[in-house]
């Protein structure tokens, strides 16, 4: 399980960083 939820963090790291960009842009607008 842990090697799976490992594997799974670099994909929640990426839609992460996704939302805060999103996020920043909505902020600017």
């Amino acid at each position: 399980m842990r090697k799976y939820i490992i594997a799974d963090n670099q994909d929640i790291t990426r839609a992460g960083i996704l939302f805060l960009l999103g996020l920043q842009k909505e902020i600017q607008v």
